[in-house]
């Protein structure tokens, strides 16, 4: 499989990986080829990319992949395919290629924090967030941070068109 996203929507999803938990699968993102989806948690915050795939071949599967670091600061596109993650600047020329480490394991199921487009705001009263856990990655998108929906124990952001990214709120 072959696919690109951006400079941004990569260190969103870098950022969101686990660094030292015993959940080991945490610390990769999953590329759902079923979904046509990137997804990265690390049990708090969770960032979904949709993509496009620019090639797909019928023995392609779901996989998790450990992105190695964030993208480096003239990065503006990021393309992904045959276990390399290569870094492309403002011309479209490649710069730098790393490898990704492919984690053995199965992917928490996202589809179950997801909101579903019929579900409805609820206010939330007791309900709070660490913001230690996702203002890294809004600050990857101009401090979206204010953009956020509330729903039943979720915070919701749409980052771009293809980014969302959803935090788990926590008792207080």
């Amino acid at each position: 499989m072959k696919f690109s996203i951006t400079k941004s929507q990569y260190n969103a999803l870098f950022l969101c990986q686990t660094k030292n938990d015993v959940r080991y699968y945490l610390a990769g993102t999953h590329i759902n080829v079923d979904k046509s989806r990137l997804e990265s948690t690390n049990g708090h915050a969770m960032v979904t990319v949709s993509v496009t795939f620019f090639e797909r071949h019928s023995d392609d599967t779901n996989v998790i992949v450990k992105l190695p670091k964030k993208a480096p600061a003239k990065a503006r596109t990021v393309f992904i395919a045959d276990g390399l993650a290569r870094f492309h600047d403002k011309n479209g020329e490649m710069f730098e290629s790393v490898p990704l480490e492919i984690i053995e394991a199965n992917f928490v199921d996202c589809e179950r924090v997801l909101i579903k487009p019929e579900q409805q705001t609820t206010p939330t009263e007791h309900f709070g967030v660490n913001p230690k856990l996702f203002a890294p990655i809004c600050s990857e998108f101009a401090g979206l941070i204010f953009g956020f929906k509330f729903y039943d124990q979720k915070m919701v952001c749409d980052l771009d068109d293809k980014t969302k990214l959803t935090v788990m709120l926590t008792r207080i």
